[in-house]
């Protein structure tokens, strides 16, 4: 997820206001329809999907996370499709 909406939703999620940076009218009504769909835990934003909550992770981080799965899980013998599938599993 873009790092600016994240922090948005989270801002939102957290004080029920909007951040003073977030400027016009149509970009006001997404953050609280957006927000809707993802709920906070230990100040982690987590996307609300029929039976489960995925983790969002910040367009920043998409990187180091493929890193960290394929490299250190099960030391690296994981193929690209099976990291591929968890990363689905768990983060959004």
């Amino acid at each position: 997820m873009n790092t600016d909406l994240y922090k948005n939703i989270t801002y939102y999620l957290k004080t029920h206001n909007i951040p003073v940076e977030v400027t016009g009218k149509a970009k006001r009504k997404n953050i609280i329809k957006y927000s809707k769909y993802y709920i906070l835990r230990n100040n982690l934003l987590f996307k609300e999907l029929k039976d489960k909550y995925l983790k969002v992770i910040k367009d920043l981080e998409v990187e180091s996370l493929l890193y960290m799965l394929y490299t250190h899980f099960l030391e690296g013998h994981l193929k690209v499709e099976k990291v591929l599938k968890k990363v689905k599993r768990k983060y959004y």
